[in-house]
């Protein structure tokens, strides 16, 4: 689990009956589940200070670096705030903040109750999963865009083999608008994967940020997998 600078007011993993399966758009077999409880709340536990995987011109600090420069904080609202560099011009990557979970999901709901996020040229604000040995143990974007989108795009990347059944999102039960290609496989698609943006403008950037943030949740249990946002519902069934 990921998160690039946002200010995040509350952030909770709830994890359902530990189950492990292959990576699908349609789930996994049935397991035995328990009721739905809220074991932690996180802001963030491991600091990514490697070198940006997507070479964008950022170098992401560890939480003594981002602390010195005033990139992290708990503000007065009690909200945790990451930031990205703002100094006018640099002489390097600019500074930002990354946080990733250390603990591994076999599904569960995922929620994320945030307040503002980066907008402009050259952000990329996300909110993330994804297992090992990318893309073979998958990844599910729950929030992301990148420069001056204006909606939100839920999006899945997988091995080859995943696919979702139809372009018609009527058919499929979700708003939103299906991206590109119904292949959900990284490398058949140049990393694209299938993804769903949201035809609400309040759902991202400036427009999530003008009516106070909202709330985002990913559902993966053995129906599929299924993100709930500002403005959209993307399901996989």
């Amino acid at each position: 689990m990921g998160c690039n600078s946002c200010h995040i007011h509350h952030l909770i993993f709830i994890p359902k009956h530990e189950r492990k399966c292959d990576f699908h758009w349609n789930g996994c077999a049935s397991v035995a589940s328990s009721s739905w409880k809220a074991i932690n709340s996180y802001s963030g536990q491991t600091f990514f200070t490697a070198a940006d995987p997507t070479s964008g011109n950022v170098q992401y600090v560890d939480q003594s670096t981002a602390q010195s420069a005033g990139l992290i904080e708990i503000n007065s609202n009690g909200n945790a705030v990451m930031r990205v560099e703002t100094t006018p011009q640099v002489q390097t990557n600019r500074q930002s903040v990354r946080i990733t979970t250390q603990a591994t999901f076999y599904g569960g709901l995922v929620v994320m109750d945030a307040v503002h996020m980066p907008t402009g040229c050259a952000t990329w604000p996300a909110f993330w999963t994804n297992g090992p040995n990318w893309p073979a143990g998958g990844e599910i974007d729950i929030i992301e865009g990148v420069s001056n989108y204006t909606n939100n795009q839920a999006t899945i990347h997988t091995n080859p083999g995943c696919t979702l059944p139809s372009t018609n999102s009527a058919l499929l039960n979700m708003s939103g608008t299906l991206v590109a290609s119904t292949d959900c496989s990284a490398a058949q698609t140049g990393n694209q994967g299938c993804g769903i943006r949201s035809n609400s403008s309040v759902s991202f950037a400036s427009g999530f940020n003008g009516i106070g943030g909202g709330v985002y949740a990913m559902l993966w249990d053995n129906s599929g997998i299924k993100v709930y946002g500002v403005g959209m519902t993307a399901y996989g069934e």
